[in-house]
């Protein structure tokens, strides 16, 4: 009975997840958080009671197979919805999608729970008790757990493993829990590389699950849990010591310049047409003339035209990398304060934050450049990267060519 209200519990909260953009601004925070820990109350809740059906399920011997075959069509089944999800957000457009996915989420784990509630019988309960209210359950639970603490030295091996137990489940929880932040703001992920990895990984975990059943049935439960604990611990420490990958190329800094020699708003590295003479790049190519240069054409005669048109044209267009715009500028006072005074050097558009509040954020990248004109504004900005700043920035091509900025707080910065 409280497997089917935990699990209605935790499913029908992720479906109406979908429903926080029915909400104002101010709201839609509150209403996300409300359904966000709901969920979780039904997931970890229920997963109790599915935990206790497993003795039950089979003979001793059958234990580990099932346990991991569980596992392995839970990472199966996970990931092929992840899949379907991954390629409706890579390929569709709208505003509908995420709330589409959140509320297809919440359906497809009932959807596969009440085939658990209608294949799966109900275990025979033994020396079933009377119906307590909540008060009187709670003083018996309570109750129970002080008479099962006295008799700690009775099952001396049972306490270490609970004790042990408890310390590595919360240290694999923690770290599942906080995988994708680690990656998104130490790693510089994009939310479309979180997804992927992700993926993978379920696809990869699947046959490792059953593989740890053929490891167990050569050594011990014993043995193979001990040894997936101890890679555990290898991996996470190799986690911890991984040295940030450092930028190597201008696409990888947070903010970007580009030069824009004939100032049509289009960085030279993109432009079709670079130095702004009407003459594609392949044409001045194949006619053998500069396309650098706006006064080597394959027409030299509206060449002085041209020169003059363009004299003083130049100037940088800028704009952040994918991973900086999903991350967003910071709604700190700090840094919403140095967007205000960096403004005009910055791409920025005002937004109203969950508060109500006008704030600053980052252009799309997909979009138009922003164009700068004041090359020294350009320069004093780059005084701006210090110990308080957790972005980095970089110049390519015109005067500034080559020049980059690393904040301390920056995740490739080791101080």
């Amino acid at each position: 009975w409280w497997l089917r209200i935990l699990t209605y519990l935790g499913a029908g909260s992720t479906f109406l997840l979908a429903f926080a953009p029915m909400f104002g601004v101010s709201q839609q925070w509150v209403w996300l958080i409300v359904m966000f820990l709901m969920a979780n109350v039904g997931l970890n809740g229920a997963g109790v009671f599915y935990n206790a059906l497993l003795p039950h399920l089979g003979t001793d011997d059958e234990m580990d197979a099932i346990s991991n075959k569980a596992y392995a069509y839970g990472y199966l089944g996970g990931g092929l919805l992840l899949a379907v999800h991954l390629g409706m957000w890579m390929t569709l457009t709208g505003d509908w999608i995420i709330p589409f996915i959140m509320a297809s989420s919440g359906v497809w784990w009932l959807g596969f729970a009440c085939l658990t509630f209608a294949w799966v019988p109900e275990p025979p309960i033994e020396n079933e008790m009377e119906i307590l209210g909540v008060a009187d359950s709670a003083k018996f639970a309570f109750s129970e757990l002080k008479k099962t603490l006295g008799q700690i030295t009775r099952f001396r091996t049972l306490f270490i493993y609970m004790l042990a137990y408890f310390f590595f489940i919360d240290g694999i929880n923690t770290v599942t829990a906080l995988a994708g932040i680690y990656g998104a703001t130490v790693l510089g992920l994009t939310i479309g590389n979180l997804i992927t990895i992700i993926l993978v990984i379920q696809f990869v975990a699947a046959p490792c699950a059953i593989g740890f059943t053929k490891l167990a049935e050569r050594t011990s439960t014993h043995q193979a849990l001990s040894f997936s604990l101890v890679m555990w611990v290898i991996v996470i420490f190799g986690a911890l010591s991984f040295a940030p990958l450092v930028l190597d190329s201008h696409d990888e800094y947070d903010i970007q310049f580009d030069w824009d020699m004939d100032g049509d708003g289009i960085a030279d590295f993109e432009d079709d047409d670079t130095d702004g003479d009407w003459y594609s790049n392949a044409a001045e190519t194949e006619a053998g003339t500069d396309s650098l240069d706006p006064s080597s054409t394959p027409n030299p005669n509206p060449s002085i035209w041209l020169q003059q048109r363009l004299a003083g044209k130049g100037q940088y267009v800028v704009s952040v990398g994918d991973s900086t715009y999903d991350n967003g500028l910071s709604q700190s006072d700090e840094e919403q304060a140095w967007g205000v005074e960096w403004s005009d050097v910055l791409p920025l558009h005002f937004v109203d934050n969950e508060a109500g509040d006008t704030i600053y954020e980052f252009d799309d990248p997909s979009g138009s450049a922003t164009s700068v004109l004041n090359v020294s504004r350009i320069s004093d900005f780059t005084s701006t990267f210090d110990e308080d700043s957790r972005l980095s920035m970089s110049i390519q091509g015109g005067d500034l060519d080559g020049t980059t900025a690393l904040g301390d707080d920056h995740p490739t910065s080791l101080g």
